[in-house]
C-alpha cells in the first residue's frame, strides 16, 4: 500500500472522523453561538477563537481516537433530577450541596461562603436579585443542580479548578454556587469516593434570558469539562455511547439504589426487550465500527509514523472490546490455515492379564 502525505490523511480524517465524533463544537470557538438557550455573552465571545483549519480539525480527531485507544477516563455532568421551581426548593438545594454551611460554597465571582450565616445571606441575595423569585413552586425552572464527577482517584484539587473553568466558560452572566464533595470533606455517613463538585445556576441570567440546555448542549458541555481537566493535567474524554460502542444504557439509579439496598425488585427495571431497539443497537455498532476502521485505514496509509501506530492501538483497543481483528491477526489467520482436529483414539477395554495389542 503506497503511502500518503499528511495533507492527504487529514482531508480523510475529516471527511469521515469530524462528523462522526461532532467535532468542533467545543475547539471552534462557537461555545454559546446558535446553541439552544445559551447565552452568548461578550466575554464569552471574546475567548473565542475563528473556524478550525483542516489540520487542526483532523488533529482533534487524532486525538478522540487516541482517548479511545487508551481508554481516558469519561467525564460524567448529571442534572439532578427535580429542577428547583421555587425559592424553597433552591434554598434546599443550597443546604444540600454545602451541607447546611458546613462545606464552602464559591460563587461565580470567587467569593467564598461558608456558616449558616452568610449561607442564609446568600439565599436573601439569590431571592431578590433580578427577578424576584417566590418561595412557592411556580410553572418555571427557577435553577438547576449538576453534578460534575470524575473515577476515583482523581486529581481532587484539579477537578475543582476544572469545573471552575467550565462554570465560568458555560454559565457566565448567570448566578452560580459551586460546592466540591470529597471522602475527607463530606460530612456524610458515606461520601463518595468519587471526586466531584456540585453547581446551582439560576436559569435567569443577568440579561434576563433564560439558560435552558437540551441533549447538544449538555454534550458540548462534556466536551468544555474535558477540555478543562486535560488543561489541568487530567486525561479525560466525552465521547457519546455511539463512539464508545456501549449503546446498552447503565443501570438506572433508582434500580441500583434498590439492589444495594437488599431490596427484592419487582417492576423497576423489568422491562420487556423491545426487538426493534435491538436490532437498531447492533445496526448503530456497525456504522460505528465501519467508521474505525475507515480512519484506521487512513491513518495506516500515513507516511507518519505516529499514524501508522495510532492506527494500530485504536484496532487492538476494538479487537480487545468487540473481537475485531486486527490487520496483523487477519493476515495470521490467512498465513496459518486451520487444522483438522485430531480424532480422539478408541478405547479398547481389555480383560484383566489380557496382553495390549
Amino acid at each position: 500500500m503506497s503511502q500518503r502525505s499528511k495533507e492527504y490523511v487529514d482531508g480523510m480524517l475529516v471527511e469521515w472522523g469530524a462528523a462522526f465524533f461532532n467535532q468542533g463544537s467545543v475547539a471552534t470557538g462557537s461555545v454559546g453561538q446558535g446553541a439552544k438557550g445559551m447565552v452568548p455573552t461578550k466575554s464569552r465571545r471574546q475567548k473565542t477563537g475563528g473556524v478550525l483549519s483542516k489540520a487542526q480539525k483532523a488533529d482533534a480527531v487524532r486525538n478522540k481516537l487516541r482517548a479511545v485507544a487508551r481508554r481516558s477516563p469519561e467525564v460524567m455532568i448529571k442534572f439532578v433530577a427535580g429542577a428547583p421551581r421555587g425559592m424553597r426548593q433552591i434554598k434546599r438545594a443550597l443546604d444540600y450541596v454545602s451541607r447546611k454551611g458546613e462545606i464552602p460554597l464559591e460563587e461565580q465571582d470567587g467569593i467564598v461562603t461558608q456558616g449558616k450565616e452568610e449561607l442564609g445571606q446568600l439565599k436573601e441575595d439569590w431571592q431578590n436579585s433580578g427577578a424576584f423569585i417566590a418561595e412557592e413552586e411556580g410553572k418555571l425552572i427557577q435553577a438547576y443542580h449538576l453534578v460534575l464527577s470524575m473515577p476515583e482517584g482523581t486529581d481532587e484539587l484539579g477537578v475543582k479548578r476544572a469545573v471552575r473553568d467550565f462554570a465560568e466558560r458555560e454559565l457566565g452572566g448567570h448566578l452560580y454556587v459551586m460546592a466540591q464533595h470529597t471522602f475527607d470533606n463530606d460530612p456524610d455517613p458515606e461520601p463518595s469516593k468519587h471526586p466531584h463538585v456540585h453547581i446551582v445556576v439560576k436559569v435567569r441570567g443577568e440579561d434576563g434570558k433564560r439558560l435552558n440546555p437540551r441533549k447538544d448542549d449538555l454534550q458540548r458541555w462534556r466536551e468544555t469539562y474535558a477540555e478543562a481537566l486535560r488543561s489541568h493535567g487530567i486525561d479525560a474524554t466525552a465521547t457519546r455511547r455511539l463512539q464508545r460502542l456501549k449503546l446498552e444504557r447503565g443501570e438506572r439509579q433508582a434500580v441500583r439504589q434498590i439492589r444495594d439496598s437488599g431490596r427484592e425488585l419487582k417492576q423497576i427495571g423489568h422491562k420487556r426487550g423491545d426487538p426493534e431497539r435491538a436490532r437498531r443497537a447492533i445496526r448503530l455498532e456497525g456504522v460505528a465500527i465501519e467508521a474505525y476502521k475507515r480512519l484506521c485505514a487512513a491513518l495506516g496509509q500515513s507516511d507518519d509514523v505516529g499514524d501508522q501506530q495510532l492506527a494500530v492501538s485504536v484496532m487492538n483497543r476494538l479487537a480487545e472490546d468487540r473481537g475485531i481483528a486486527t490487520p496483523a491477526q487477519r493476515a495470521a489467520r490467512i498465513a496459518e490455515p486451520e487444522q483438522a482436529p485430531k480424532r480422539a483414539e478408541p478405547v479398547v477395554k481389555r480383560e484383566p492379564g489380557e496382553p495390549e495389542r
